[in-house]
């Protein structure tokens, strides 16, 4: 969905508001305590401190990336 948006320029007006929608709609449905409760603790414990740095630095490069473009 991220990507649709990304495409769709602002003059296209009812595509770009359309897209805005449904990804307001997205977020404001995930369950974010599922992850927080259930998934961050099972990360925590199948990664050592230093494997986690690591992937938080690939994660922090990739976003950057992305958003230079």
């Amino acid at each position: 969905m991220l990507r649709k948006l990304n495409s769709t320029l602002p003059a296209d007006n009812g595509k770009f508001k359309t897209a805005l929608c449904v990804i307001k709609e997205l977020l404001e449905h995930h369950p974010f305590h599922d992850e927080e409760e259930n998934l961050f603790p099972q990360i925590k414990e199948a990664f050592t401190e230093e494997e986690l740095n690591d992937m938080g630095k690939h994660l922090d490069e990739y976003k950057e990336k992305l958003t230079a473009k």
